[in-house]
């Protein structure tokens, strides 16, 4: 239990300061570029007395007079939701990928043996059926989901188990050990999956720094 417990906390550790450092990154390229872009803009741009209007009247005349500039400033600005959105998939990336290479699946066993007895006590007609195998996956995924586990250990069980195939078991075959199928297909899909990487990150950082280059040069 001890063992179980500080490889949980390692794994949480990995998880942690990877999200950290990404959306770290991702912070100081956005406000550096996002500042630098936006003073270029107002600098190059002569928006007379509308400043003293307001906010939306300066937007309005930068937009109008610098629209590929100003477009640029607003993807800079929104590639902080895609440094979000890639750091997840990462981290999730991380955790998957220490656990196989540690060959450590023996840790995550019991929270996928404990979601897999609840979801038959509480949907025991859906897998006698099977018939619907998007279903039978929603539900696992929703009940993992309601797991009080360790969140990046059930956020990887859950990336497991929506990339598994279920419409090629008969579930009505005889002798079918529902769990063992669950267990070998995710454990199965887990293995397959290469190890995560950093360059989708990187290209968002080119991006808005190329973008920056555009919005000094290009004077449009």
């Amino acid at each position: 239990m001890k063992e179980h417990l500080i490889y949980i906390a390692k794994l949480s550790s990995i998880a942690v300061f990877n999200w950290i450092k990404i959306n770290l990154l991702g912070l100081i390229s956005t406000i550096i570029t996002f500042v630098i872009g936006l003073c270029v803009l107002l600098y190059q741009v002569d928006t007379g007395h509308a400043g003293h209007a307001g906010i939306l009247p300066v937007l309005l005349i930068l937009f109008m007079t610098r629209p590929l500039g100003s477009i640029l400033l607003v993807l800079i600005f929104s590639c902080n939701i895609l440094y979000v959105t890639l750091g997840n998939k990462y981290v999730i990336g991380r955790v998957i990928n220490k656990i196989i290479n540690d060959k450590a699946e023996s840790h995550i066993l019991p929270l996928i043996d404990n979601i897999l007895s609840k979801l038959k006590v509480n949907q025991p007609d859906l897998i006698k059926k099977g018939a619907d195998y998007s279903m039978v996956k929603l539900k696992l995924i929703d009940q993992a989901k309601k797991e009080s586990e360790n969140k990046w250990i059930r956020k990887a069980i859950c990336f497991g188990m929506e990339k598994i195939r279920l419409d090629d078991v008969d579930f009505n075959q005889e002798n079918l050990s529902f769990n063992e199928i669950i267990k070998q297909k995710l454990f199965a899909t887990l293995h397959n999956m290469s190890a995560p990487s950093m360059q989708p990150i990187w290209l968002t950082v080119l991006f808005q720094w190329v973008s920056l280059l555009i919005i000094i040069f290009v004077r449009y």
